[in-house]
C-alpha cells in the first residue's frame, strides 16, 4: 500500500494541477506528454518548497502523482492529482517543514514549465503562446492544494492515497 510503503509519517497535501482547454488536445494525441506534465508539476512543487525552505541546502521533496485525462463528465480534461509531504529533506536528510506555498506563484511557475515543454516538443506556436500569456485572469492553468491530512489520521491518509 502507498501509505505503508511510500509515504513518510508526516502531514501531506493533495495538489491538483490543471491546464487550459486550448492545449488539452496535445495531451490527448501525444500521450507521452502526460509524463512530462507530471515532471513539470514535480519541478514546480520542488522549486516552490525549496524557495520557502530558506537555508535548507540541497532541499528536495517527494511526490506521488497520477495523471487523469477526463473530468467528471468524461470530457477531455487532462489534469494531475498529487500527494506531497508538507515539506522535504535537506542534503543531510533532516526534515524541513514547509507549511505554506503561494499557489498564485506556483501557477505561474507551472504555466511557464508547461509552455516551455510544449515549445520544446514543437507543439506550441508563438501565436498560441502569446494568446496563452495574454490572459491575466483565469488563465486556465491551476494549482490548488487545499486538502491536508495529518499523519495520525490514518483513514484520511488512506482516502487521499
Amino acid at each position: 500500500m502507498l501509505r505503508d510503503e511510500v509515504l513518510e509519517e508526516v502531514a501531506h497535501r493533495m495538489w491538483t494541477f490543471s491546464i487550459p482547454k486550448m492545449i488539452r488536445p496535445y495531451f490527448l494525441h501525444h500521450r507521452h506528454l502526460l509524463g512530462e506534465l507530471c515532471r513539470a508539476a514535480y519541478g514546480t512543487v520542488n522549486e516552490m518548497m525549496a524557495a520557502a525552505a530558506i537555508g535548507a541546502d540541497g532541499f528536495r521533496t517527494g511526490m506521488v502523482v497520477v495523471p487523469q485525462t477526463a473530468g467528471d463528465l468524461l470530457n477531455l480534461h487532462p489534469h494531475l492529482h498529487a500527494i506531497v509531504p508538507r515539506g522535504g529533506w535537506d542534503a543531510q536528510g533532516s526534515r524541513v517543514p514547509v507549511p505554506y506555498v503561494d499557489t498564485d506563484t506556483a501557477e505561474r511557475v507551472f504555466r511557464a514549465k508547461v509552455l516551455a515543454l510544449l515549445k520544446a516538443e514543437g507543439r506550441l506556436s508563438e501565436e498560441r503562446e502569446r494568446i496563452l500569456l495574454s490572459w491575466n485572469h483565469r488563465t486556465g492553468f491551476g494549482v490548488h492544494y487545499d486538502v491536508i491530512v495529518e499523519p495520525e489520521d490514518g483513514d484520511a491518509v488512506e482516502r487521499l492515497a
